[in-house]
């Protein structure tokens, strides 16, 4: 029996490619910036979970070659954000709640000392930096912009990681943050009071008071994970 056909998600939703220097040569470049732009339409929601991504249909959208669609597949399949089904071609990659569970203790364990550490070894200029994002997140509040808002809560987050001075705590909370915003682009519920938490983290941090941005982080963390968007955490089973 014939599967249905599952129809190719419309490339029009992403808008054009950002602009490029050709530094890195004409295909690569294009490649490159389809991955950006590819990746940021999934962390925005604009391409769904489970949608077909057809490289033909892309290529005919931009008015280029499938070559380096197919590249930016692939690179996009090799970050975790595409799967490939045989005989079928690329996918936006499944949600999963027991990934969801994960990425939430994860975050209990890792964040809390993220910010302890800011706390201790922030400098001024960074805490400039923490103080402008939260403002700007302020007004995205207010001009109800969610998708905005969830890339200035990944910023948020990538800055008060910066400021740990931990290359490897660094290293390790970039990618956690893009799969955090992949799962919690549509918690809509938390939108002025995550805000209000990372202010008042942000007030920690210039004080140096690493106890206390330590709990307001991990209190930051299981609020999102309440959101009644998400799936509520379920007991996990023994193997």
């Amino acid at each position: 029996m014939a599967r249905p056909r599952t129809r190719s998600a419309d490339p029009g939703k992403l808008g054009a490619l950002p602009a490029s220097d050709g530094a890195q040569g004409p295909k690569a470049t294009l490649a490159a910036l389809l991955v950006d732009t590819i990746e940021e339409a999934i962390l925005d929601g604009k391409l769904l979970a489970g949608e077909r991504l057809n490289a033909d249909v892309f290529a005919e959208h931009y008015g280029i070659s499938r070559v380096p669609v197919r590249e930016a597949l692939r690179a996009l399949e090799a970050h975790g954000w595409v799967v490939t089904r045989p005989r079928q071609g690329y996918f936006v990659r499944p949600k999963s709640e027991e990934e969801m569970q994960d990425l939430f203790e994860t975050r209990l364990v890792l964040e809390p000392a993220a910010a302890a550490l800011a706390a201790e070894r922030r400098s001024t200029l960074q805490m400039q930096d923490l103080r402008a994002i939260v403002a700007r997140s302020q007004r995205e509040v207010k001009a109800r912009d969610g998708a905005a808002l969830a890339r200035s809560n990944q910023e948020f987050h990538r800055l008060l990681s910066l400021a740990t001075g931990n290359s490897v705590l660094i290293s390790m909370l970039e990618p956690l943050g893009k799969r955090v915003r992949f799962y919690t682009v549509a918690a809509n519920s938390r939108r002025g009071t995550s805000v209000a938490e990372h202010a008042a983290l942000v007030e920690a941090i210039g004080r140096r008071d690493a106890d206390g941005a330590a709990a307001l982080a991990r209190e930051h963390v299981m609020n999102t994970r309440k959101a009644p968007e998400l799936p509520a955490s379920a007991p996990r089973r023994l193997r």
